[in-house]
């Protein structure tokens, strides 16, 4: 429709003879302003379509994480509980009267049956 509007702004231009530059100017310029802000909405909406899709809940994946957490529980030592919170993102929040916790729970796949904590290897150079 924009591009419509411009071909008629410069028909109109091209074909009577007393109409202003001006006004085309004018036309041009609140065309390509408006092709501009639906461009900046359409490239919102496609980032917070992306940002929606990662946000959508894995339900079996975090039940099977912390099926396996649970399990492993009793046998991990001070780093493993470390690196296991850094990665739940655990966040305790204290406003005066209350505790809240925030919490970001990673997924497990269904095939797996064990929770990789640190991939790093140990070794000395």
């Amino acid at each position: 429709m924009l591009e419509q509007a411009e071909q008629k702004a410069l028909r109109l231009y091209l074909y009577l003879p007393d109409y202003p530059f001006e006004k085309l100017e004018t036309e041009i310029h609140r065309i390509q302003e408006q092709r501009q802000g639906l461009t900046t909405e359409s490239c919102t909406l496609e980032r917070q379509t992306g940002e929606l899709k990662q946000a959508m809940v894995n339900e079996e994946g975090i039940r099977r994480f912390c099926q396996i957490a649970t399990r492993n529980l009793d046998s991990m030592d001070d780093s493993q509980w470390r690196v296991l919170l850094e990665t739940m993102r655990l966040k305790l929040i204290f406003n005066g009267e209350e505790f809240h916790a925030k919490i970001a729970l990673p997924t497990v796949q269904e095939e797996k049956s064990e929770i990789v904590l640190c991939t790093s290897q140990s070794g000395g150079r």
